[in-house]
């Protein structure tokens, strides 16, 4: 299979990331790596070998969403394996008996998706519920990210969410076994099957220069997780209306089905579907193409013909 980049991801046919045992090696490496970023991790990081660039927490918080024939609606993104205790890739889907979730590479999934419509991308929840309810991390609440204290009530306005779940999560992605390893498999079979666009606009999600994830964006199209065309991708940021907000609150794999069968029905062309609070502050293509022509680097990978 052929390479991608300084780092060297292996690519399928389609040009995705493939989700195998060296590539996720190298995802961590990546994510760990503060030479390719100019030390510009995002807020509450640091170099210290464990926990990754600020974006990964946004990353892995996000999903894809699509339409199925008869307003169902499918759900692609990071749920949480209480038996296995495990972050997995998951297909969430509304049935006529209901609603089921599939491991993504699971022959169910892939008879699900061959049937759906992409609708676009979905915003990580930084309020609301978590995805693991039994998560018991250890450390003081005051001096360590503990994911279960960001499992809120989905009509507090206080930080939780997947979002900080992920922060939690990320602070350490080397401890094999950990909270932090699955999670950085799970995403790169996620980003395997819904492609390097899924990255980019998440990360273009917040473009306040405090959060470096455009420099994180640009160093993943140098490393070679993602393309320059994914990078450059033009969609357009939707506001997430407030009754599916509220469902995706939730955090289970009903609510994230049955959002996705209501964000189905919204428009018919691709749309980034994001908290209306956090709309303004997605970098558009237009935005982008300006950076490289006036800044040029850290936006220089920018700059490389697809």
């Amino acid at each position: 299979m052929p390479v991608r980049g300084r780092y060297r991801f292996v690519v399928d046919s389609n040009g995705r990331v493939a989700s195998t045992p060296q590539n996720v090696r190298l995802f961590r490496q990546l994510l760990l790596d503060w030479s390719i970023i100019d030390g510009d991790g995002g807020p509450g990081t640091k170099a210290d070998g464990r926990g990754s660039w600020h974006v990964f927490c946004h990353l892995a918080a996000g999903a894809g969403v699509f339409r199925l024939p008869r307003r169902g609606g499918v759900w692609v993104g990071i749920t949480f394996d209480q038996s296995r205790r495990r972050y997995a890739a998951t297909v969430c889907c509304t049935t006529s008996r209901g609603v089921a979730a599939y491991p993504l590479r699971s022959s169910p999934a892939a008879t699900v998706l061959r049937r759906a419509t992409w609708c676009g991308f979905v915003e990580g929840a930084s309020r609301g519920r978590i995805l693991d309810r039994q998560a018991h991390d250890p450390g003081n609440p005051i001096t360590t990210d503990r994911r279960q204290d960001y499992d809120q009530n989905p009509n507090s306005t206080a930080d939780g969410g997947p979002v900080w779940e992920m922060w939690s999560a990320s602070r350490d992605i080397r401890t094999p076994r950990g909270a932090g390893d699955s999670l950085v498999s799970a995403y790169l079979e996620l980003l395997s099957v819904l492609g390097g666009r899924f990255a980019s606009v998440v990360a273009r999600g917040r473009m306040d220069p405090e959060y470096g994830h455009l420099r994180q964006m640009c160093a993943m199209v140098d490393a070679g997780l993602i393309e320059v065309a994914e990078a450059l991708c033009d969609i357009e940021p939707v506001p997430i209306p407030p009754a599916i907000a509220t469902t995706l609150l939730e955090a289970t794999p009903s609510a994230f089905a049955h959002a996705a069968a209501a964000i189905g029905l919204i428009r018919s062309t691709h749309a980034y579907y994001m908290y209306d609070r956090r709309v303004l502050n997605f970098a558009s293509a237009a935005l982008l193409r300006r950076l490289v022509r006036t800044l040029g680097t850290p936006h220089a990978p920018l700059k490389r013909r697809p």
